[in-house]
């Protein structure tokens, strides 16, 4: 049986830019093909996303080629300067407050924010606290 398979980028973020991010995903293709050898009818390379039309031989096949280059999709996408240290530096207070004061189950940010973003996706009742109302004292 022949597939298509597709695989885009998330967000629709580009994935291959300059002419070398094209010829590195070949050279990608090439490699995926020696270490999991499937028949590659075809394939289309486009900025933001790919297409290959493949026959597999047997069961697995399919699965651990494109699984294998799918794990290298990101490798055009270069690391920001100091990205380990970024990542690795301890929070600021502020940081911790903010996150020391999420409630479980509440959205992150601003009450505004909360609510405007509730009533556009019409989750208003997330916000409401859980469980039946207390009957009212009389």
């Amino acid at each position: 049986m022949v597939f298509h398979a597709i695989n885009r980028a998330v967000a629709r973020l580009p994935l291959l830019v300059k002419d070398d991010d094209y010829l590195a995903f070949e050279k990608v293709l090439d490699e995926a093909l020696e270490r999991h050898p499937t028949r590659l009818l075809g394939y289309c390379l486009m900025p933001n996303h790919w297409h290959m039309v493949l026959w597999p031989r047997k069961d697995g096949e399919l699965m651990a080629f494109l699984r294998w280059v799918a794990r290298l999709h990101r490798w055009p996408i270069s690391m920001p300067p100091q990205w380990l240290a970024r990542v690795n530096r301890p929070q600021r207070e502020a940081e911790l407050a903010a996150l020391r004061s999420v409630n479980r189950g509440a959205p992150f940010g601003s009450p505004a924010w909360q609510r405007r973003t509730a009533r556009r996706l019409g989750l208003q009742y997330t916000l409401r606290p859980r469980g039946r109302p207390r009957k009212a004292k009389q």
